[in-house]
């Protein structure tokens, strides 16, 4: 049974989460990251069939529903936190872990990264 994520819980979702434990503790970045190029390269990533494949079981994860409102039309895929290597390269959206994936309509994804900021963190070396 679906169970509809309160305004507390949906404004936690797009907080930071705790790392992968199979990596070290990412690290904010120490130097400004390009974002507009970055954002460039991440959206033609987001056509690739290893993207595509994880945004589909994150989807059924997430039983073709909102996390937020329950709705089930437009729904898009969140990252929670972005990572950057330490060359200032984002990892591509299909290495991320799901646990750092949510579900979300346009609406809520847009009123969400309207109100908060979603982390960046560089990882280690």
């Amino acid at each position: 049974m679906f169970v509809p994520m309160t305004t507390r819980t949906a404004h936690m979702a797009l907080q930071m989460t705790r790392p992968s434990q199979t990596t070290s503790a990412p690290q904010a970045p120490s130097s400004p990251v390009d974002f507009d190029a970055q954002r460039a390269l991440y959206s033609e990533r987001l056509k690739d069939n290893r993207w595509k494949s994880l945004r589909q079981r994150v989807l059924r994860r997430d039983n073709h529903k909102c996390r937020c409102c329950g709705s089930t039309s437009n729904l898009q895929v969140h990252h929670k936190q972005y990572h950057v290597r330490p060359d200032g390269n984002w990892i591509a959206p299909w290495e991320y872990v799901s646990r750092l994936l949510i579900t979300f309509c346009e609406s809520c994804h847009k009123a969400g990264h309207t109100t908060h900021k979603v982390p960046t963190f560089k990882l280690p070396r």
